[in-house]
């Protein structure tokens, strides 16, 4: 389903997962139909990576890479710009945060030498909904 979702969108993100219009999107089951997921000898069944990707053609002809790392791995890291796109893309699909304090878990996070009280960091991150219930 993920092979699929990135040959349907060009990308593979949160909201790809939620909902039944994309989860049921009969162009991404048309294109998961045309993936084969072979197991290798990698004694961990739930390894990211290493990776092999072979496309084969209708030709016949076949074009493989090797992945040694996944994109975002700390060997082929993300850069600045593309981790806070995604920190923002995935603050916002989160139930109960509230917009603007992405933004200002960032910064703090951006200032944490200085940040005089950790513990406002991580209230940060709690749901408004569960904060106000606790309080």
């Amino acid at each position: 389903f993920v092979g699929a979702t990135y040959m349907r969108h060009g990308k593979v993100d949160v909201e790809h997962f939620v909902g039944a219009e994309m989860l049921n999107d009969p162009k991404t089951h048309e294109y998961a139909a045309l993936i084969e997921v072979v197991q290798d000898d990698n004694p961990s069944h739930s390894a990211i990576s290493p990776q092999r990707v072979v496309v084969t053609l209708k030709s016949g002809a076949t074009h493989a890479i090797d992945l040694p790392f996944i994109y975002g791995h700390y060997e082929v890291p993300l850069t600045r710009e593309e981790h806070l796109d995604k920190f923002f893309r995935c603050w916002g699909r989160a139930e109960g945060m509230v917009p603007a304090n992405g933004q200002r878990l960032s910064d703090m996070v951006d200032g944490l030498e200085t940040l005089a009280d950790v513990s406002d960091l991580v209230a940060m991150m709690v749901p408004e909904r569960a904060r106000a219930a606790a309080e």
